[in-house]
């Protein structure tokens, strides 16, 4: 019995018609720095390039001059928003009109824990959230309404 060796050369005829798959990147959570009031709006920039985002929003009345009551959406932490991304996807993310920036420090954009944003996302689902006094420091959020 004799034993051959088939080169690269012949490595393409027997993968010809397969793709190769490389794994896919770990995504991870990112806050991302908005221009003042274009928070929603980098929100649906991001979805219209396929790029999932959270932005963590709360209701208030506004009274206006003339005694009219609205109620607003407005964000629970202005001029930022949440993007789940690969390190790869980060141009989708920086070229998105409305976004100035993704958070980090001196050396590259800082992912956040995982459990951070399910923490929001479930508190904010069971809970009205009161922005003037929720999110000051002593108060147990964490704890309220469980």
């Amino acid at each position: 019995m004799s034993l051959s060796y088939a080169g690269p050369e012949a490595w393409g005829e027997r993968l010809r018609g397969f793709a190769l798959v490389e794994p896919a990147p770990e995504r991870h959570w990112y806050a991302v720095c908005t221009f003042p009031q274009h928070e929603k709006s980098a929100a649906k920039q991001l979805a219209l390039r396929e790029v999932e985002s959270f932005l963590p929003t709360f209701e208030t009345v506004h009274v206006w001059k003339n005694r009219q009551r609205m109620k607003l959406m407005l964000p629970l932490f202005p001029s930022y928003l949440f993007a789940h991304i690969a390190p790869r996807e980060r141009g989708k993310v920086l070229e998105s009109p409305g976004v100035i920036q993704i958070v980090g420090n001196g050396r590259g954009p800082v992912a956040l824990p995982d459990a951070e944003i399910e923490f929001l996302r479930t508190r904010l689902d069971r809970q009205r959230v009161d922005r003037t006094t929720s999110w000051l420091p002593g108060n147990a959020f964490a704890s309220a309404a469980a």
